[in-house]
């Protein structure tokens, strides 16, 4: 049939429809049920675009390699750029997926889900010893931005305050010298050019600056790559320990520039692509979602019941093109003698159901140097018991705060800290 010059949008279904044969409109009728129409179109147009591009791609390397399979095993889309404007500031991301990336935002943004004010605890608290916050699994960065935006502006709060302390102690310091020089008979104009002379001298005034330490544990090589590009294009400079299959007292050797702490800037960044782990040195498959990235996991039996409990339709976009990678084991203490670390005043869990795994890398002595450690957990079998178990009656800590996540009942986030302050709200 010939096509008008002027076609509507019903007239353009019709003619579609019947192209279909039933099979396929009944499909396609029990897939529009599930869409979440909000933006249900939007997403649906993304992704076929998206899986089109890759899908292209993987043929084109295939041809090129003479395999069915690409050199990269999976064959992912660009990533996205997002624009976010906050409280703390402007940023720029890019990100696999903008729905998990809102979603994560909203966490750690909007959420706090990390902050420790339940108990009464800061982690960006100035003090005399330079202190650490380590981000294991830190996906695209998101955590380590907040931590870093929180930080900057304590260290202007904090410039700020010792402004006033000091020209508070350049006034009363000029009202003493005047008062002595009228005890001893001294000239009022004398007195008051001497106080201005030494107001003047007390001027530049010194401030100390919060310097922390960041080190971001990320071990899927997307993440990873998303996780230096996001950090780099809001400014800052990390920079990578590369962990070399060598015992652990070379590390520092082989990681010299790394193991430097900046102390010229307010945040130091150190970024280290493997798999926080029990032991070092091994390898471990881990199953990666290119769609939700953010949950990747050494434990998929355990995504189960939370990719049950989507739709036909997400399911069927979050776990498209679901692989499994290989990633190199590190234990924390083998990072924290190859950094020199000598305090923890934070240390974040997001490792998708391998949070014991990870605290088994800590060895005794290191323990003594963590202040506080938040972690995301989820309610499977007495998991959460036994975190609480180690973390309370193994290591040492006396607040809990234990909260579950408002937007997914799956998630729980445990928080302790050395000081003695209870609070649960699940």
């Amino acid at each position: 049939r010939a096509i008008r010059e002027k076609i509507s949008v019903k007239i353009m279904v019709r003619a579609l429809r019947g192209l279909l044969d039933s099979r396929t409109k009944r499909m396609a009728e029990r897939i529009g049920d599930a869409i979440d129409w909000d933006n249900g179109t939007a997403v649906a147009v993304r992704y076929i675009s998206e899986w089109i591009r890759a899908s292209s791609a993987q043929s084109h390397t295939e041809r090129k390699t003479g395999n069915n399979e690409s050199t990269s095993g999976v064959v992912l889309p660009p990533p996205l750029r997002v624009d976010v404007t906050t409280t703390l500031g402007p940023f720029t991301i890019w990100v696999q997926s903008p729905e998990e990336a809102q979603y994560i935002y909203q966490e750690i943004w909007v959420d706090s889900v990390y902050s420790m004010s339940p108990l009464a605890y800061d982690p960006f608290e100035d003090t005399e010893t330079f202190s650490t916050i380590v981000d294991v699994g830190a996906h695209v960065g998101l955590f380590a931005l907040w931590v870093a935006q929180n930080l900057k502006r304590a260290s202007t709060q904090r410039q700020r305050q010792e402004g006033k302390a000091s020209h508070r102690e350049a006034d009363e310091e000029s009202s003493r010298e005047k008062d002595q020089g009228e005890e001893d008979g001294q000239d009022r104009h004398n007195a008051g050019s001497s106080t201005k002379t030494t107001s003047s001298s007390q001027a530049p005034m010194k401030t100390k600056d919060i310097q922390t330490r960041i080190i971001c544990v990320e071990a899927v090589p997307r993440n990873f790559h998303l996780l230096e590009r996001n950090l780099k294009q809001n400014g800052y400079e990390p920079r990578k320990l590369r962990l070399p299959l060598v015992p652990a007292t070379c590390y520092a050797a082989t990681n010299k520039s790394a193991a430097r702490f900046n102390r010229s800037k307010n945040v130091d960044l150190t970024l280290v692509e493997a798999l926080a782990w029990s032991k070092g040195g091994e390898k471990r498959h881990i199953t990666v979602y290119p769609n939700m990235t953010g949950n990747s996991t050494t434990k998929p039996h355990q995504k189960e019941d939370m990719i049950s409990s989507m739709s036909y339709a997400k399911r069927a976009v979050y776990t498209a093109g679901a692989h499994t990678q290989d990633a190199t084991t590190v234990t924390l203490s083998q990072i924290f003698r190859a950094l020199g670390v000598e305090r923890v005043s934070l240390l974040k869990i997001d490792v998708e159901g391998a949070e014991e795994d990870v605290l088994e890398g800590i060895e005794a002595q290191d323990w003594k140097k963590i202040e506080a450690v938040v972690l995301e957990t989820h309610d499977v079998g007495d998991r959460v018991k036994r975190l609480v178990r180690i973390l309370m009656q193994e290591k040492g800590f006396e607040g809990i705060s234990l909260h579950r996540d408002p937007h997914a009942k799956h998630n729980l986030y445990l928080k302790v800290t050395r000081s003695a302050k209870s609070e649960d709200t699940c």
